[in-house]
């Protein structure tokens, strides 16, 4: 029962942050096409994912519905999809506030 929970929650988790990433990232790039300025490349990438970020929870629901009716273990392979999604966070970060800081450099 705990690995029920446990995964909905982390399942849940991921779905927030796809939520999360679908309404900020599009501000942001409005924001930067604004500037006049050409986005370097690792934050044309971070825009570009905001749609493939919702595989993360679509895989880790893909998971438990593959693997628990056999009664194998599915904890191990959505807490990995979890990692990746907990990494996407500071990588986006970077990505985003990136041109602000090209822009900064370039005004010094």
């Amino acid at each position: 029962m705990a690995a029920k929970i446990f995964t909905g929650f982390i399942t849940l988790l991921l779905v927030l942050e796809a939520i999360a990433a679908s309404v900020s990232v599009p501000k942001y790039e409005s924001i930067f096409t604004g500037f006049g300025a050409k986005l370097p490349f690792f934050t044309e990438v971070i825009v570009a994912s905001t749609f493939w970020i919702w595989l993360l929870p679509l895989a880790a629901l893909g998971i438990i519905y593959q693997r628990m009716p056999k009664g194998k273990s599915y904890v191990l392979p959505v807490l990995f999809i979890f990692v990746l999604g907990v990494l996407y966070v500071p990588a986006a970060l970077y990505g985003l506030y990136l041109p602000v800081w090209e822009l900064a450099e370039a005004q010094a």
